[in-house]
């Protein structure tokens, strides 16, 4: 919770003990207590609606994440793909020039016992 709505809940709360010390202290006073009703509705409200505010911009902020989560996801995941083609050509590559090698020194062996 941020410092503004611990703030507010606190303010409410102590509205809420100050209505509730009223209400009990006239109940023949009818029209405070209705008052203090509306006073009390007005302000559960407010909080209400400061809550689906906040809860709307905490799941605006998860989804974010998540979406940002998921691309990095992807992202990883192309990257190691990239990295396994990369490994395969090297791989590849490498067998092609052990064997042009392996070749030459055949050929060259070849020449070696027909010249003996």
């Amino acid at each position: 919770m941020s410092n503004k709505t611990t703030v507010f809940a606190v303010l409410a709360g102590i509205g809420a003990g100050a209505a509730l010390g009223y209400w009990f202290a006239s109940e023949k006073n009818d029209k405070l207590r209705k008052k203090i009703s509306k006073a009390l509705n007005s302000v559960s409200d407010d909080i209400k609606e400061k809550l689906i505010n906040e809860f709307d911009e905490l799941r605006s902020k998860a989804d974010e994440f998540k979406g940002k989560g998921i691309t990095l996801k992807d992202q990883i995941l192309q990257s190691v793909a990239d990295m396994k083609e990369e490994g395969k050509q090297k791989v590849l590559d490498f067998i092609d020039k052990t064997h042009a090698e392996a070749n030459k020194i055949h050929d060259n062996g070849r020449s070696t016992i027909k010249q003996l």
